[in-house]
């Protein structure tokens, strides 16, 4: 099951324009868990559980930012990215949220496209300061 974290309100962002992010992990709560996070901090959140749920969101949901787990089964993080990319999501900023911490892992999500690579469990705070920077607001 897949599903959308309703969206707060965020006092440093009085247009209610929140970024729009798309959680993908096949880990249910560990996904649902950072959605909700996320969604605190005032971004506009949905979640889901598989790469070809997430290409099923790029066009209606046309989110920003792509929190992409790696070793999921069936459609990989790595395809997943190449298949957002084939669908018109070069403007898409990608963050591999994964497992899998060694320096090849790295070197290849940043091959693959990915602008960061973060180790779970992720730090929040680590991740709260990034997407500051990736989207030009303060944490």
């Amino acid at each position: 099951m897949d599903m959308a974290v309703p969206k707060e309100t965020d006092p440093s962002n009085p247009s209610g324009e929140s970024p729009r992010i798309l959680v993908v992990d096949d880990n249910a709560d560990a996904a649902s868990s950072l959605g909700r996070l996320l969604s605190l901090l005032g971004n506009d959140v949905r979640v889901v559980y598989r790469g070809e749920a997430a290409l099923a969101q790029i066009g209606p949901f046309k989110p920003r930012i792509v929190l992409l787990d790696l070793g999921m089964p069936g459609m990989d993080g790595f395809e997943t990215a190449e298949q957002i990319r084939q669908l018109g999501g070069d403007g898409i900023i990608l963050i591999a949220v994964t497992g899998w911490g060694q320096e090849r892992d790295r070197a290849r999500s940043e091959a693959a496209g990915f602008v960061e690579h973060l180790t779970k469990p992720v730090n929040i705070e680590q991740l709260e300061a990034l997407l500051a920077r990736l989207i030009g607001r303060k944490p």
